[in-house]
């Protein structure tokens, strides 16, 4: 999952309503959550701007979005 897919997510929008906020349709959304899309540097800027958050926490230097660092809990040791 993508940290924008999280995001989005987190603030209750479905696709098709993220997509109508940003001015994107709800396919060009999809394929840039799923990871298949580099999103032009002004989708970039609205993305972030509609989330709250900076485009270097959304995506790589090259255009690419990061995904959500899912970090397992650690196991307590049996002593």
């Amino acid at each position: 999952m993508t940290r924008i897919e999280f995001l989005r997510k987190e603030i209750e929008l479905t696709q098709s309503q993220f997509a109508r906020q940003i001015g994107e349709s709800q396919c060009n959304i999809s394929q840039i959550e799923r990871g298949i899309r580099k999103p032009w540097p002004r989708v970039r800027k609205a993305i972030s701007d509609a989330l709250g958050v900076s485009e270097v926490d959304l995506f790589d230097p090259k255009g690419s979005p990061l995904l959500v660092d899912w970090q397992l809990p650690r196991r307590k040791e049996v002593v």
